[in-house]
Formats: C-alpha cells, sequence, structure tokens
C-alpha cells in the first residue's frame, strides 16, 4: 500500500499511544494529525477507505483503468515525459491526433455530397464531434471524483457511468468499448496498407515499371511483399523506440499537405459542372469517410490530464478543432473542385506521376508512404498491446519479459499484421474501406456513445428546478447526435459492403496515375 492511502487509514493505538507519550508540540502538523485521529467522522471514512481497497473489484478495476489509460497514453506519446504539457502543445497534440490519413480522402467525400451541401455536412460533423468530446471531458470530471481517482479513461468512463444501475452493464459497457477502439485501430491499420501500396504502384510507374495487369491487382500484388518489414518492425515493444519514427512521420506530412494544397490552387479547376448536391445515394459513403477523418477523441482525455492548467483544455479543444475543421473543409472543396468525379479515396493518387511530371509530386506520394509506414507502428501498438495485457503477457511499464512471453507476443503481433493486410488485400479499394471502417466504429466512438455516457452519468442528479427544462433539452439534443451516428452506422455500414461487394468502379481506389494534361482532357 502507498504512502498515501496509508496516511488516509486510521492509526493503530500503539501508534495513537506513541503520539500521546512523546508529543511534539513545536509541530503543528503532528499536532494537527493528533486532533484528525480521534474525529470520528475520519476515523468512519478512513476505514471504508481502508475496506474498499479491500474488495478484488476495486483493486482489479483500478489495474484496468491503468493498463488502457497507458496504452493511450503511450499512443498519443503525450506521457514519455513527467512534466506536464502547456496549452500549446496540447493545441498542437490535438490538431496531431485528428489530421491523419482520413484529410486526405475527404476530397472524395464532398464529391459524394456536392460542392455545397458536403462542406456543410462535413462544418455540422466538426460541431457533433467536438461536443462529444467535451461531453467526454465533462463526463470523466464527475465520475473521477464518484470513484476517487485521479482520472479515467475511455473505457473506465463507459464502466463507471453504467456501474451506478448494474454491475453487468458496466463491465459489458468497458468491453463495448475496448472492442470498437480494437476495431477502430486495426481497421486503420488496414487503410494504412492500402494507402501505401496505391501510391508505392504509382511511385514504380513514375519510374517506368510497366504492370501486366491493372493498378488495383498491382496493389494486391505488392501488398504481402510491404507485410514483411511491417512484420519484422511491429516486434518493437518499447513505444520509446518509435518515438523518432513518429517525428519524421509528422514532418513528412506537412511538407506532403503543404504541396497538395499548393498543386490545387495552382491547377486549373476541372471545367465539369459540380454537383451543388449530389445523389443522396451517396451520402452514407460521405458519413463514414468524414467521421472516420475525426478520429482524434481517443487522445482527448490523456491530452486533459496531461495538461498543466485543465480547466484550459475547453478551450483549447475549441480553437484546435476549428483549426482541424478549417482544414477538413478546404482540403475537401478544393480537391473536389479541381478533380470532380475523377478524384480518388486519396487525393495524393490524383497528383502526376508520369516521366513527365515534376518529380516532386512523386517524392510527396513516397514521403506519405513512408509516414503512414511509420503511422502503422504506433497504431498497431494499442490493439497489441491491450490483448497482450488481457492475455496477462506483459504489465504497464513493463521492461522486461520471459522468453515464453516474447514468443507468444511474436506470434500475436505476426498474426495480426497478416490479418490487417489479408483484409487489405480482400478489399482494394481505399475509398470504401475508409467509409467501411468510420462508419463500423468511429461512428460509435465519437457519435453514440458520448451522448449516452453523458445521459447515463448525469441523469439522476439532482439540479435546480430552474435549470430541469434545460437538461431536459440537452438530453434531447445529445439523443438526436446518436441517432445521427446509429443512422450513419446502419447506413454507412451497408453502402461500403455493398459496394465491396459489387466492385463499384465508381469508388474504387484505382491508383491510376494523373497528369496535368491527363486531368484536363479528362474533365471535358
Amino acid at each position: 500500500m502507498d504512502e498515501e492511502t496509508q496516511s488516509l487509514l486510521p492509526a493503530s493505538s500503539e501508534e495513537r499511544s506513541a503520539k500521546t507519550v512523546a508529543p511534539e508540540p513545536s509541530s503543528p502538523t503532528t499536532s494537527a494529525g493528533s486532533q484528525l485521529s480521534f474525529d470520528p467522522k475520519i476515523i468512519q471514512s478512513r476505514v471504508q477507505i481502508e475496506n474498499s481497497l479491500k474488495e478484488p473489484g476495486v483493486r482489479q478495476r483500478s489495474e484496468t483503468n491503468e493498463i488502457h489509460s497507458q496504452t493511450w497514453r503511450d499512443q498519443s506519446q503525450l506521457f514519455r515525459s513527467d512534466h506536464s504539457i502547456s496549452d500549446f502543445q496540447a493545441f498542437m497534440h490535438l490538431i496531431k491526433g485528428n489530421v491523419g490519413t482520413g484529410i486526405l480522402g475527404l476530397p472524395k467525400a464532398v464529391s459524394q455530397a456536392g460542392i455545397v451541401l458536403g462542406p456543410v455536412f462535413l462544418a455540422l460533423m466538426a460541431l457533433m464531434s467536438t461536443v462529444c468530446m467535451t461531453l467526454l471531458v465533462t463526463c470523466s470530471h464527475e465520475l473521477s471524483k464518484r470513484a476517487g481517482v485521479a482520472a479515467l479513461d475511455y473505457a473506465g468512463v463507459a464502466e463507471e457511468s453504467a456501474r451506478q444501475y448494474s454491475r453487468k452493464l458496466a463491465v459489458i459497457s468497458r468491453r463495448a468499448v475496448n472492442v470498437f477502439l480494437l476495431i477502430t485501430q486495426l481497421g486503420f491499420c488496414c487503410v494504412y496498407f492500402l494507402f501505401i501500396a496505391d501510391n508505392v504502384v504509382q511511385i514504380l510507374e513514375a519510374c517506368g515499371v510497366v504492370f501486366p495487369f491493372n493498378d488495383t491487382k498491382a496493389a494486391q500484388a505488392i501488398l504481402p511483399i510491404i507485410m514483411i518489414p511491417m512484420i519484422i518492425c511491429s516486434y518493437i515493444r518499447n513505444l520509446d523506440s518509435l518515438a523518432v519514427f513518429s517525428t519524421i512521420a509528422n514532418v513528412a506530412s506537412l511538407l506532403g499537405l503543404a504541396v497538395i494544397y499548393y498543386y490545387m490552387l495552382s491547377n486549373h479547376h476541372t471545367s465539369e459542372k459540380l454537383h451543388l448536391v449530389a445523389d443522396p445515394a451517396g451520402w452514407p459513403l460521405f458519413f463514414g469517410t468524414a467521421v472516420y477523418a475525426f478520429e482524434g477523441i481517443g487522445v482527448v482525455l490523456p491530452l486533459e490530464n496531461k495538461m498543466k492548467n485543465p480547466t484550459h483544455f475547453k478551450g483549447v479543444l475549441v480553437v484546435g478543432m476549428l483549426v482541424v475543421a478549417s482544414l477538413y473543409l478546404t482540403m475537401g472543396a478544393l480537391g473536389y473542385w479541381s478533380f470532380g468525379t475523377t478524384v480518388l479515396g486519396s487525393i495524393t493518387l490524383n497528383l502526376p506521376c508520369n516521366k513527365n511530371s515534376d518529380w516532386i509530386y512523386s517524392l510527396v506520394k513516397l514521403f506519405y508512404a513512408g509516414a503512414i509506414f511509420l503511422s502503422y507502428l504506433l497504431q498497431f501498438y494499442v490493439p497489441a498491446n491491450i490483448i497482450e495485457m488481457a492475455f496477462g503477457w506483459t504489465r504497464v511499464g513493463q521492461r522486461e519479459w520471459s522468453r515464453g512471453a516474447c514468443v507468444r507476443s511474436y506470434v500475436l503481433r505476426t498474426f495480426l499484421v497478416m490479418v490487417t493486410c489479408a483484409l487489405a488485400i480482400g478489399i482494394p479499394k481505399l475509398a470504401l474501406f475508409i467509409s467501411l471502417v468510420g462508419s463500423v466504429s468511429s461512428s460509435a466512438l465519437a457519435l453514440i456513445f458520448p451522448p449516452i455516457l453523458y445521459y447515463l452519468t448525469f441523469r439522476n442528479k439532482r439540479r435546480p428546478s430552474s435549470t430541469a427544462k434545460c437538461q431536459i433539452l440537452i438530453f434531447f439534443l445529445l439523443g438526436a447526435i446518436s441517432v445521427v451516428g446509429i443512422l450513419g452506422f446502419g447506413f454507412g455500414t451497408y453502402a461500403s459492403l455493398k459496394g465491396i461487394i459489387d466492385g463499384s468502379n465508381s469508388t474504387s481506389s484505382g491508383a491510376h496515375c494523373h497528369s496535368p494534361q491527363h486531368a484536363q482532357t479528362s474533365f471535358l
């Protein structure tokens, strides 16, 4: 038992006798402590704390919270230092946690909603995502006080919010959140495989390589080759070793985004008549891709917990999400405005890639392919660690492992990489895969769960009659967000699976090369 907990427990009779026989009047702290020791209320509260710590359920729940908190701290790269982060650092981490590969698929998403309706939907999605992130932080504050812990992670919030109703429901809630977290992370890994393969195909074609089959088949043939270094790198168990990879990936992504914006702004926009409002049949696919892009809800609680001034987090969150929303709106609208209906699953695939095109565009694809390869290692670390801890093969902060645990870990990591690669080979359509991952898992984590958790947390909390009606209105609006998430989950999943099964050419992620001349003539 640690010193802080020990200090809360009632002193033994020997200790009290020692204090009585040998008082230290010169120490006001000791005197005050002695008086508090005989306060019946304090003694009763200390006994309750001691008894609660003896319950195996409480101890196991505390250990489980530590495991998942550590896992998400590792993923977000925020807790490698013992020093708290400033508001500006939290702001930068928030943007980095949201702006990933999802932004590159937004031009395709806008093409499925329309040049007017797409940005409007994106703005609404940003608003709902920000509200849900705020709800999650609010629930964490309230439930941490009730549970008597310093902080809770996403799964911990789900468990504690349901505990007041049923212990069984609390266990189910935690497991549900963890399952969706695992699906999300492994889904990201599958998307990363496809992204790397499609861009590598274009780079090789720009170098003069001619494939005897179409680009989709070429990407499928390259995926097993990419899998080999992925498996080797997945054996890295210490996230500190991946820190330099994370920095390189961030710099490469930033340079790539700058070149993409330059190309879209300098390139002549399509002469094709753009749809102001696209066919509603494409809206579910838009939803899946858009909600996939808002992937930062997993880093919200670790960020808030690590800040020097946690009370500033909501302001940082609003400003940060405004910047993210601005990037998403401009990328989606400019991408569709530049390439029209020929826009592909990732905007990088629309950059020129023939022998006569500027080498900078092939370099951008190479940078992005390398950045996503390194990002795969960071995303893969989370589900691998969760599964290893669930089986008891490793513990939080463990630095040394037995030979048997290492072998089991290597087998598991090899299997997971092979599974994500096999799924990418089986579903070689980048746009549809992004929409599927977003519809199935991201919608639940970003839109469905937070309003429900907020309702469970504050439903029975007494409030003044003057605010009761306002609270009912809030619950109604939050319920509407969950309904939107549920509808998007259902229709988006159906539309994505239907497109995958039908093999629709219109939503294929084929990595066809584009040059300025090609793009201009194809729009006519």
